[in-house]
C-alpha cells in the first residue's frame, strides 16, 4: 500500500528571464515492506499552461510507513512559451488560487526486480496543497 502527493510547488526566484521553480513530490509508503521508485517523468501545467518537464532516473528508497521526498528543480523561461508567458506571469500573481497539475508516470518496484509503471494524473490548487486540504 503507498500513495502520492505534491507537497510544494514553490517559485524559488526570478532573474528576469527564468522562473525558478522547485516541485517537492511525496511518496507515502503504508506497508512494511521497503519500496523502490524512480523513473519519474511528469508534464507539469500551472494554471492549464504546460511549463516543463520533471524528470529524474534516479530511484529512491521508501522505508516501511514512512514517506520519501523527491525534488524537482524547474526553470522556465516565460519568453519561450509565446502568448502564454504573459499569462503564466499573470496567474502566478493570484498564488493560492493557481492550478497544478501533472502527468506522466514513475516507476514502482512491486516485488525485488519487478517494477510496475504507476500512472500519475495529479491536480490541485496551491492553496489545498499548502493547507493539506
Amino acid at each position: 500500500q503507498w500513495d502520492y502527493k505534491v507537497k510544494a510547488l514553490r517559485l524559488v526566484g526570478f532573474d528576469g528571464f527564468d522562473l525558478k521553480l522547485d516541485l517537492v513530490f511525496d511518496l507515502i509508503n503504508r506497508s512494511a515492506a521497503s519500496l523502490n521508485a524512480g523513473m519519474f517523468d511528469f508534464d507539469v501545467f500551472v494554471d492549464g499552461i504546460r511549463i516543463g518537464r520533471a524528470i529524474s532516473n534516479e530511484f529512491v528508497d521508501i522505508q516501511p510507513y514512512q514517506t520519501t521526498t523527491v525534488n524537482f528543480d524547474l526553470r522556465v523561461r516565460p519568453k519561450d512559451l509565446g502568448a502564454a508567458g504573459p499569462k503564466l506571469l499573470k496567474a502566478l500573481q493570484k498564488a493560492g488560487d493557481l492550478k497544478i497539475k501533472l502527468t506522466g508516470s514513475f516507476s514502482l518496484e512491486t516485488l525485488p526486480g519487478i517494477y510496475k509503471t504507476v500512472p500519475v494524473n495529479y491536480e490541485d490548487t496551491v492553496r489545498n496543497i499548502i493547507l493539506g486540504s
